[in-house]
């Protein structure tokens, strides 16, 4: 039946394997045509397929059909700001907030918008917003995760004591072992040892089967612990079992492997990983990462010598920062390393 399907296209998301995903909510739609999610969640597989076309032609469906979700303007959204249409995102935002759950959603879009081009005051802001909002509607869950997607900024950013702060506000509110294992991830990320390993302590205590707290999430929280530590190469082999599961869900997998390949000396490998991630950035075109890649990339490209390249690559990634928060710490390192190629 539908929901089958749908159910099943989810699992091939999470795998990465798109084709099958589609295929599955194709059939869905078939069978039950006025099925929202495969509409939605189809049109985000056909994005991580590099199919834009066939990823707004299933969101156009949806609207010939007159389903109205906040769900699906948001997903329309998400669609403008790729293209740099920024009047149709504001648009379909203002559509998507018929109901206090779609004005929630709304801000949280918004505030990873704000993240992803480096403006970190207006995005504490929204996240802040989303979590009282959140907490007002009485969706503890939503406000964690919220929560959780900021620390992950903040640790991108180069704020790792902010990072700390929402990660402590976040666990207070969901002890999900799964949602720890994401949190873990971020602590590790922002080098805080001692709470990212007891929080995947706990997720891998808590979910001895899950196959992404065990072998996706646990070896990505060591792998970024050993590179704090100065054991690069031992963290490139840490994450060698995450292959066969980076290419859905944890996608971001390839950033971190990237980053772990650079401090080993293998700028090579790291520039293709980079790229790799770079090349899908219609998947989730609000992630935090995509700009971080783009300074991985460059970086990557400096250390092998290709200086032309490098200027290139960090010159993109200026340019998709320039309304960023001057005083954030990755970009002023960033500035500071593009000096001496110049």
């Amino acid at each position: 039946d539908s929901v089958s399907r749908v159910n099943v296209a989810v699992e091939y998301g999470f795998l990465g394997q798109y084709e099958k995903a589609v295929e599955n909510c194709l059939e869905s739609i078939r069978l039950e045509p006025d099925t929202l999610n495969c509409y939605v969640g189809g049109a985000g597989y056909y994005r991580a397929l590099g199919k834009m076309d066939n990823a707004d032609a299933l969101l156009t469906q949806a609207r010939q059909r007159n389903i109205k979700s906040s769900s699906l303007y948001l997903a329309l959204a998400a669609s403008a700001l790729f293209k740099g249409d920024s009047a149709t995102a504001a648009r379909m935002q203002e559509q998507a907030k018929t109901s206090t759950e779609g004005e929630l959603k709304v801000l949280g879009q918004q505030a990873a918008q704000a993240g992803a081009l480096g403006k970190v005051g207006q995005m504490r802001e929204l996240r802040t917003q989303a979590v009282e909002k959140a907490k007002g509607l009485g969706m503890a869950d939503s406000a964690a995760n919220q929560l959780m997607q900021e620390a992950a900024a903040e640790a991108g950013f180069g704020y790792p004591s902010r990072a700390g702060e929402e990660i402590d506000a976040a666990v207070a509110l969901s002890r999900d072992p799964a949602f720890l294992s994401d949190v873990a991830d971020a602590a590790a990320a922002a080098g805080l040892e001692q709470k990212a390993e007891a929080l995947i302590a706990g997720a891998r205590k808590g979910r001895p089967n899950d196959t992404f707290v065990q072998k996706v999430v646990g070896p990505r929280v060591e792998a970024r612990l050993q590179l704090r530590r100065g054991k690069a190469a031992i963290a490139v082999q840490t994450l060698a079992g995450t292959q066969q599961y980076q290419e859905g869900r944890y996608f971001t997998t390839h950033v971190v492997r990237g980053e772990a390949c650079l401090a080993a000396g293998d700028a090579g490998n790291a520039a293709t990983e980079f790229r790799k991630f770079l090349a899908r950035q219609g998947q989730w075109p609000l992630n935090i990462y995509y700009p971080l890649a783009q300074l991985g990339l460059a970086r990557a490209l400096a250390v092998q010598h290709d200086s032309a390249n490098a200027r290139t690559a960090y010159q993109d990634f200026f340019a998709s920062w320039k309304d960023a928060d001057p005083d954030l710490p990755v970009l002023k390192q960033a500035r500071a390393e593009y000096a001496k190629l110049q």
